[in-house]
């Protein structure tokens, strides 16, 4: 009978850099590519995973390297997915508090 082995998973902040080359219309586009993990789906147990590029790989190395520190040290947040209305409405309610009332109503307007 076959031993179960154990999955490895990769630690958050490694990543992954490789070349890649697109055709739009025609034309032949290279660029750098940097996948980073920056943490794990509870639910599915998939990896997160973020993408940066560039046109060298130098330039991805040190954006991976930027991310990689950060989630080290915790200060690494997800996006947020804001809509703009959203964005607006915490906009008005937080930085419009110490204006005079007609400014923020033309604002809201």
């Amino acid at each position: 009978m076959p031993r179960k082995t154990k999955m490895s998973r990769a630690a958050n902040g490694t990543g992954t850099i490789r070349k890649k080359t697109i055709v739009r219309n025609g034309r032949k586009y290279t660029y750098w590519e940097a996948r980073v993990t920056v943490g794990f789906d509870l639910g599915s147990g998939n990896q997160i995973q973020h993408s940066y590029t560039g046109k060298t790989q130098k330039e991805v190395r040190e954006k991976m390297q930027a991310a990689a520190v950060a989630i080290t040290e915790g200060e690494y947040s997800e996006p947020s997915r804001l809509t703009l209305s959203e964005w607006l409405d915490i906009w008005l309610q937080d930085y419009m508090a110490d204006k005079k009332y007609l400014t923020c109503k033309d604002y809201r307007a």
